[in-house]
């Protein structure tokens, strides 16, 4: 992951809580007054060993503190100068935590409780910091109000700050200061700081929870006549109801566009720059309130969080993504809804006007074609990024290398299985390489598919469907297909615009319950899947629809795996010849053909054919010819003396010419065994035992081959959640069987191969 990945998801997912807003400055923007005013009294200040270069290892002197503030439920003393305050939260979220805000609300020092956390505090530091290995987040004791504790600094986000835990009667504290590093400012404050036996519970306030707060406003969907605005400088568009909404361009920014409501009290203000612009995207200011989350809202292809800020019992501003920057591709995105008034004028966001805020967010698309006013970052070239990889939360492209990484989108709701995931809902690149299309089921009725550059990481559209969705491109890479509620659906790429039809039989039946599609690979026909819910699993009707509408008609009824996917159903080889998959004995799988070749009925279920169409996989664990002749059967050893086809331990090589196939066995937890077979002859070429990477829970299970034909690409399952145990690494052997296992990525999950 890059660092900066790492830095705009960490401000949401490692320290939880949102961070400060304020940015570095003079000690008089903190609400400390200048030395030249008072009288300054030694006092005593925090220790840290060892000293960061930024402090000064002599003491310093720090102004009069007469205003005490006192809070019985976290048993915490606060004394600070007059100019300051101490704003309380009024609702209860995963901590408990006070502000200390100066004139304008901006957060100067923040002390949480964070009362659901029960781990030790080494614990949870250790966490934190294998997280940011790779980062200059350094660490040292500290000693504050007399407590020993944890500093980090500086704490990843698009506000840096810094972070202390300490541990006060069992009870864990983290303290953050809104500066990089803890300066002599900072110090002061703290010094402020003591802790005393609480007297009262978070019971006693009878705080209404976070979540129960406030309700996200009510969906709004855009209507079709709202005005459109396109960004000519970073090739972006969105729709607005131009009636109520005026775009406005700050002539002190040119990264920001602040789209203004009515009479300008209200603001959607979206900030935009290009990977490596290093712009100041930052769009919170350090207000103080409570942050209270609200759902989200899709935004260029995916969901990101909506927070209200609420102060003195009204919604002020709602931030997304918790203030952090959005990438999409090679842009990032800031948002913010805001009140441009204070709050003894009225500053209230009413639901309404969130409500359509959302909506105009959810109709960004990135324009297909749009050329960069700046060059994009450099990426590697089809030819040499031919590996699609999961890791720290995104799909990546590499070489057969590991080298010249390219993040090409983030993935959410992988869960603790990426396997499963990936399984359920397989990547679709294009036949040419230049495309690929992320999709998933958002509930049980609705699908999202998400269009993507695959050598820029750029995402270009956004659409729906069922939520099956089965995207399956044109032969040509111009149009890719999916499914609907309505029947099936084209998306061109140059018009960016799809075309949606119901599948009709030739007695006008609307064929419904399709589950499955693949284009022919003369871009003719459409073979779908059609599930019959009134027949025990797995019952499915295969059917050809011609995409110029001239014909519509079943091609049989066949017993298909649970839950398949469409390649799992069906393959299409490249003379044009239609491959059935099942898996029931009893009913043999077809090579179906629409031209004068010939239609082939198997003697058992087939699994796979080869690139060339020369060859099948039997279920069965045997290899044969097109025709319909077993060849040989798969090899086997004592330890594993059953050939067992997986999800994916076996691979045909680009030209067909070879099968490699990876043995493993329940019985076998410290090896597995490659074989890699002549396909016309079925004899062996090479094997090498594969012994149980020392770095993995299970031997290698899954197997891949290189678009290059170079290489075998292997990894292992991984079953744990990312951020409690790194996906185990990514292997690679060299083809030809001479060499050792070599480590392709450190850490990751191999979902698949550029072809």
């Amino acid at each position: 992951m890059s660092n900066l990945k790492r830095w705009l998801l960490l401000m949401a997912a490692v320290f939880g809580g949102l961070l400060f807003g304020c940015t570095a400055g003079r000690s008089q923007e903190l609400g400390v007054p200048p030395a030249s005013t008072i009288a300054l009294t030694p006092v005593p200040i925090p220790t840290i060993t060892p000293a960061p270069d930024s402090i000064p290892a002599t003491p310093v002197t720090c102004p009069p503190t007469p205003t005490i503030y006192r809070n019985d439920v976290l048993g915490v003393e606060l004394a600070h100068s007059v100019e300051l305050s101490v704003v309380e939260p009024q609702y209860l979220g995963d901590d408990y935590t006070i502000s200390l805000v100066n004139q304008d609300r901006s957060s100067l020092l923040q002390v949480g409780w964070l009362y659901q956390e029960t781990r030790p505090l080494e614990t949870v530091i250790e966490e934190y910091l294998s997280q940011l290995a790779d980062l200059p987040v350094e660490r040292a004791p500290v000693t504050v109000a007399g407590i020993e504790g944890v500093m980090l600094w500086p704490v990843p986000g698009e506000v840096t700050n810094t972070a202390i835990y300490l541990t006060v009667d069992g009870r864990l504290f983290r303290l953050l200061y809104a500066r990089e590093a803890l300066d002599d400012a900072g110090r002061c404050l703290l010094a402020g700081l003591s802790f005393y036996p609480p007297t009262r519970t978070l019971e006693d306030l009878a705080l209404t929870p976070a979540a129960d707060a406030l309700y996200a406003p009510t969906p709004l969907t855009p209507p079709t006549d709202w005005a459109t605005y396109h960004d000519p400088t970073y090739g972006y568009s969105f729709r607005y109801p131009a009636e109520r909404w005026t775009p406005v361009f700050p002539a002190r920014d040119e990264h920001l566009l602040s789209l203004t409501y009515e009479k300008d009290s209200i603001a959607l203000r979206v900030k935009v720059a290009r990977l490596g612009e290093g712009a100041d995207l930052q769009l919170y200011g350090g207000a103080a309130g409570d942050f209270v989350p609200q759902g989200s809202v899709p935004f260029l292809g995916a969901e990101v969080e909506r927070t209200a800020r609420i102060y003195q019992d009204v919604v002020q501003a709602v931030h997304y993504n918790k203030t952090a920057a959005i990438q999409r591709g090679d842009l990032l995105f800031s948002l913010a809804l805001v009140s441009n008034l204070d709050p003894d004028q009225g500053a209230m966001i009413s639901a309404n006007v969130q409500a359509e805020a959302d909506a105009i967010l959810s109709t960004f698309v990135r324009d297909i074609g749009a050329a960069p006013s700046t060059p994009a970052p450099e990426s590697p070239s089809l030819a040499s990024a031919d590996v699609l990889i999961y890791r720290n939360g995104s799909l990546e492209r590499v070489d057969v290398q590991g080298s010249n990484p390219l993040s090409l989108l983030s993935v959410s709701g992988i869960g603790d299985d990426p396997g499963a995931y990936f399984q359920a809902n397989p990547p679709q690149v294009s036949p040419d390489g230049r495309w690929l299309i992320e999709h998933a089921a958002a509930d049980e009725t609705t699908g999202n598919w998400r269009l993507f550059d695959a050598t820029t990481g750029e995402l270009v559209a956004t659409g729906s469907g069922q939520a099956r969705l089965s995207p399956t491109w044109s032969p040509d890479s111009v149009a890719f297909a999916f499914l609907d509620q309505s029947g099936i659906c084209v998306f061109t790429l140059e018009s960016a615009s799809e075309a949606c039809a119901p599948v009709v039989d030739f007695d006008g039946t609307v064929v419904e319950n399709l589950i499955g599609a693949a284009y022919s690979p003369d871009g003719s026909h459409i073979a779908l899947a059609q599930a019959d819910p009134s027949a025990p699993c797995c019952r499915v009707t295969v059917w050809l629809f011609a995409l110029d509408g001239s014909e519509t008609f079943a091609i049989g009824a066949y017993e298909m795996p649970p839950q398949a996917t469409s390649a799992e159903m069906l393959a299409w080889t490249a003379d044009g010849r239609l491959l059935i998959k099942t898996v029931e004995p009893d009913m043999n799988s077809i090579l179906y053909s629409l031209t004068d070749l010939p239609t082939i009925t198997y003697s058992r279920p087939v699994h796979d054919i080869s690139p060339d169409g020369r060859w099948v996989l039997y279920r069965s664990g045997e290899v044969g010819d097109v025709n319909g002749a077993v060849i040989d059967a798969l090899p086997t050893n004592e330890a594993c003396p059953r050939a067992i086809l997986g999800s994916n331990n076996w691979a045909w090589s680009p030209d067909g010419t070879q099968l490699a196939f990876l043995l493993n066995c329940a019985a076998a937890t410290e090896s597995s065994w490659v074989y890699v077979l002549d396909a016309a002859t079925g004899d062996v070429q090479w094997a090498q035992a594969l012994p149980r990477p020392a770095e993995a829970l299970y031997p290698l299970d899954r197997l891949f081959w290189s678009a290059d034909g170079a290489y075998l690409l292997l990894d292992g399952p991984d079953t744990t959640v990312e951020f409690t145990r790194p996906l185990s690494p990514i292997w690679r052997l060299a083809a030809d069987g001479m060499g050792e296992l070599q480590v392709l990525v450190e850490s990751g999950y191999l979902v698949g191969v550029f072809q």
